[in-house]
């Protein structure tokens, strides 16, 4: 029985979402923030509000290169703003569809 537990491990390694999940780490503040950034580029003032923030602490050792979530940083990539757009987007057509064969 246990044989067959570490087989299904391997395989269900390759449809894990890990790698991803740190892109949909985003709260209410983030989304509204960046979709103002979004739509109105022109409110981030200066070259340093278009970088990335840094999240090291070179007492403790930490790798320099790290950066931190979008959670915390507004220039993070992040893909819940894209995956909303399009899940928008299908309902959206699916409403229009909808009333448009209903007549």
């Amino acid at each position: 029985m246990s044989c067959r537990i570490e087989q299904n491990k391997g395989v269900l390694s390759w449809f894990s979402l890990d790698s991803v999940k740190d892109y949909f780490d985003v709260t209410n503040d983030y989304v509204v923030k960046k979709l103002c950034v979004v739509l109105l580029p022109f409110t981030v003032k200066g070259e340093d509000g278009w970088k990335r923030a840094k999240n090291y602490d070179f007492n403790s050792g930490d790798n320099p290169n790290t950066t931190v979530t979008p959670r915390n940083d507004l220039q993070a990539p992040d893909l819940y703003i894209p995956f909303m757009g399009f899940v928008t987007y299908l309902v959206l057509c699916g409403v229009v569809a909808g009333f448009s064969k209903g007549t």
